[in-house]
């Protein structure tokens, strides 16, 4: 007898990210992400570009005023993304934004792992 296989998928996946530190190591955190189909995967990343279409920035726009703007813009990042993590602190919003806020490039890193799981499933195909 033939094993059966679903189309359909868990909703879920996990995998560890190095989130880059002030001391040049990264940690290893593990992430429960959420699987996005292509078409979800779409709307996130479109959410995101007309969010930075939307932007009008001034001339005289102040640096801490981009910063805010690039941390809004990393917790929707994350939010999309992501079901929940290793960290000590509760997955909630304000925690996600405090991580934006104090560990820079762990957004990217986040974002780059859950791209990654997606480019092994197209390498498999």
């Amino acid at each position: 007898m033939s094993k059966k296989f679903s189309i359909d998928q868990a909703r879920t996946f996990n995998a560890e990210v190095d989130i880059p530190t002030l001391s040049g190591k990264a940690m290893k955190v593990p992430f429960t992400f959420k699987a996005l189909d292509r078409v979800e995967l779409a709307k996130v990343y479109e959410g995101w570009n007309s969010y930075l279409k939307e932007l009008k920035l001034k001339e005289d726009t102040t640096m801490v005023e981009i910063v805010d703007i690039e941390v809004e813009l990393q917790t929707k990042q994350i939010l999309d993304l992501v079901e929940g993590w290793g960290f000590d602190d509760e997955f909630t919003e304000d925690n996600v934004k405090k991580l934006a806020t104090k560990l820079l490039g762990s957004t990217e890193a986040i974002v780059a792992a859950h791209n990654k799981a997606y480019a092994k499933l197209k390498e498999g195909n």
